[in-house]
C-alpha cells in the first residue's frame, strides 16, 4: 500500500511539472512570435527606408561616383554646399555683410 501512495505522489509531481513546462512553452511560443513579428517589421521598414533613400538620391541627382581627372591641370576639390545648391554666398558671408551695414 505504501508503494501505491509513493507512485501516486510521484505521478502528481510529474503532472505538476508537465503543466509548468506546458505553460512555459506557451509563453516562449508567444515571445518567439512577437520577436519574429518585430524582425519582420524591422526588415520591411528598412527596405522602405532604403528604397526611399535611393529615390531621394536619384531625385536630387547626386552623383557619388569617383570624379574623373581634369585636363586643365587644376586639382580636384570637393564642392562647397553653396556650389552644390547654387547659392552664391554662405550664411556666414551674408551674416557678415549684415553686421557691416
Amino acid at each position: 500500500m505504501v508503494f501505491l501512495v509513493q507512485v501516486r505522489l510521484q505521478l502528481e509531481v510529474l503532472l505538476a511539472e508537465k503543466s509548468r513546462l506546458a505553460n512555459e512553452n506557451a509563453n516562449l511560443k508567444r515571445e518567439n512570435q512577437s520577436l519574429n513579428q518585430l524582425v519582420e517589421y524591422h526588415q520591411l521598414t528598412s527596405q522602405d527606408l532604403s528604397a526611399s533613400y535611393e529615390n531621394l538620391i536619384v531625385g536630387l541627382g547626386l552623383d557619388f561616383s569617383s570624379p574623373t581627372g581634369t585636363d586643365d591641370g587644376e586639382p580636384l576639390r570637393t564642392p562647397k554646399a553653396a556650389d552644390i545648391l547654387g547659392f552664391s554666398k554662405s550664411l556666414d558671408q551674408c551674416f557678415g555683410e549684415e553686421q557691416e551695414e
